[in-house]
């Protein structure tokens, strides 16, 4: 366990050494979620909200949202991409440690930071605008939703390692991020609540595992997905994360061979 300390506490330090540029990535995950609200206040003007969304509620939903986004998901595909390419990576296969947990705890180390802040601000929210937003009103849903969050990390660090091991066979993988990107925002309720679009589309996404890097936190935060239904909610997600793993392993270990045998 001390090796691990070790090593989260070498990549905290290296980012409290560029504090600025965290705070810069931070303003810019979130700055888009606080424009949604306006956007939809703009064409609702004349009417009602759907599916039974008050503006208090779609205002603290962007606000998770915003809070989801700077400090619990994973961008590690961009630092793998640069360890392949720079040849780290094969120096870090002498280390006593999977390379995985490496990289899971950079991430981490990263997200302390952000979710700190993160938790700071709704802490803010909570003791001086509790009445211009909605917050849980059990310490049950305060623990489904903190629950939530680490399956939102989850999931994104899974997709976002996934992608970044790419790049044993392609250098460039900004084509498949930007795919990734566009299917998440849509399918994960970044750009609208899943609620908002046709039924289709919402089945589809019960399918897939990017709701939960942002509709479910959001959803359970203001109260629309109840403790009850802890085991329903949640039990794909566990499907996906085994699927995810095991396909992690997969690519791992054959790309690994191909970047073993050409030399990159």
């Amino acid at each position: 366990m001390k090796k691990y300390y070790q090593l989260f506490s070498m990549f905290l330090a290296r980012y409290l050494t560029y504090r600025a540029r965290i705070l810069i990535w931070m303003f810019t995950d979130s700055s888009q979620f606080f424009l949604f609200p306006f956007l939809w206040m703009a064409i609702f003007a004349q009417t009602t909200l759907p599916n039974g969304y008050s503006l208090r509620g779609l205002v603290t939903y962007y606000v998770v949202l915003a809070v989801v986004s700077t400090g619990f998901i994973s961008h590690c595909s961009r630092h793998i991409r640069t360890e392949i390419i720079d040849g780290m990576v094969s120096r870090r296969l002498v280390v006593p440690l999977p390379y995985f947990l490496v990289i899971g705890m950079a991430e981490i180390s990263y997200k302390y930071i952000s979710a700190s802040i993160s938790g700071l601000s709704i802490f803010l929210l909570y003791i001086f605008a509790r009445d211009f937003f909605i917050f849980p009103t059990s310490f049950a849903q305060w623990l489904m939703f903190v629950f939530s969050l680490g399956i939102t990390f989850i999931i994104s660090h899974l997709f976002q390692y996934l992608i970044g091991l790419n790049t044993f066979w392609w250098e460039d993988i900004n084509a498949l991020q930007t795919t990734e990107e566009i299917i998440n925002a849509i399918f994960s309720g970044r750009l609208a609540p899943l609620t908002f679009f046709t039924m289709s589309i919402q089945q589809l996404a019960d399918y897939l595992p990017f709701k939960y890097v942002a509709y479910v936190p959001a959803q359970i935060f203001i109260g629309n997905i109840g403790v009850d239904q802890w085991w329903p909610v949640f039990a794909p997600a566990f499907v996906w994360i085994l699927g995810l793993s095991l396909l992690i392993m997969l690519v791992w270990y054959r790309g690994l061979r191909r970047h073993e045998g050409f030399g990159m």
